[in-house]
């Protein structure tokens, strides 16, 4: 399911200001579901985060604010433009340089190249006023972000999630797109009753998509022992089957025709929606043969 958020935010000019810019980058993302028990830095969350440590230290408003891209993709980078008072700006400059050094040594080895980048920026644009410069900055941190729940019933497999995707201050709306994802519906729904509340209570207007279901693993599949003994057979070792933590066509399908037994299948696929995606090419080479055998194998059982 998805929640969108959207804040109405007033600005104000600011005289006595100049604007900085302000970027956190240097993540490798990844896909939401996929890679979310990784722990992967948010580069929303960690940009908000650096912004309300400014925020206690120095008065500062927020021009502008943009990060993540796709709902199902961890955001790697944000960028925001804040305004502050001329005077202010080495301690704010000590201040991103610490939290770079914090917020980098929570993070997974994968995520070492984290940057916290300033840097002066020709901005005319009126920034927001102070109410609602703390408003946006309490809403992205409230949200939450990540694995929420592990499976009960198969150990090591993430049950809910959830993760805060894009994040876009226009004119006077700020908007804030999140994602969730559980194999328990009952849990989907708490998840995006969370995130409603979390925005009535910062004045948003929140709605919701229905999102797709999931469907449930079944062991005594009779498409599975074939398909599992055919790629035996081909490739001289036993397949991996397990479920994944990610939105599949199946679970569609089988909403509407709930007597299919159905299976999925597919290439070697390494770090999706991130810049470093790629598929093996051999294996879509594999996965047609497998497919094509299986279903003539299939089609002989009657």
């Amino acid at each position: 399911m998805h929640t969108d958020l959207t804040l109405e935010v007033e600005r104000e000019p600011a005289l006595d200001a100049v604007p900085l810019a302000v970027a956190a980058t240097g993540l490798p993302g990844g896909h939401s579901g996929m890679d979310i028990h990784l722990n992967r830095g948010n580069a929303i969350r960690m940009l908000a985060q650096t912004l309300r440590a400014v925020c206690d230290a120095v008065p500062i408003r927020i021009c502008a604010f943009e990060g993540g891209d796709k709902h199902n993709a961890i955001p790697r980078e944000a960028r925001a433009v804040i305004c502050a008072k001329k005077d202010s700006i080495p301690a704010i400059q000590q201040i991103l340089a610490a939290q770079q050094e914090e917020l980098r040594s929570a993070l997974p080895d994968g995520d070492n190249g984290f940057r916290l980048d300033a840097a002066s920026h020709p901005s005319t644009v009126p920034p927001l006023d102070p109410p609602s410069s703390l408003r946006l900055l309490q809403l992205l941190l409230a949200l939450p972000h990540g694995v929420l729940a592990m499976s009960r019933e198969l150990p090591g497999m993430v049950e809910s999630s959830t993760n805060v995707a894009n994040a876009r201050l226009r004119h006077n709306l700020f908007s804030v797109l999140t994602s969730h994802r559980s194999s328990n519906p009952a849990a989907l729904r708490d998840i995006a009753a969370r995130a409603r509340a979390i925005g009535e209570l910062t004045g948003a207007q929140v709605s919701e998509n229905t999102g797709y279901p999931p469907w449930q693993p079944d062991p005594s599949s009779p498409v599975l022992q074939p398909a599992s003994s055919l790629y035996e057979e081909m490739f001289g070792k036993p397949p991996l089957v397990t479920t994944v933590h990610a939105g599949l066509e199946g679970g569609i399908i089988k909403e509407h025709y709930p007597h299919l037994d159905i299976l999925s299948l597919g290439p070697d696929i390494e770090h999706p929606h991130s810049p470093f995606e790629r598929v093996r090419i051999a294996s879509v080479a594999r996965v047609y043969d497998f497919l094509r055998r299986l279903l003539s194998r299939l089609a002989q059982q009657g």
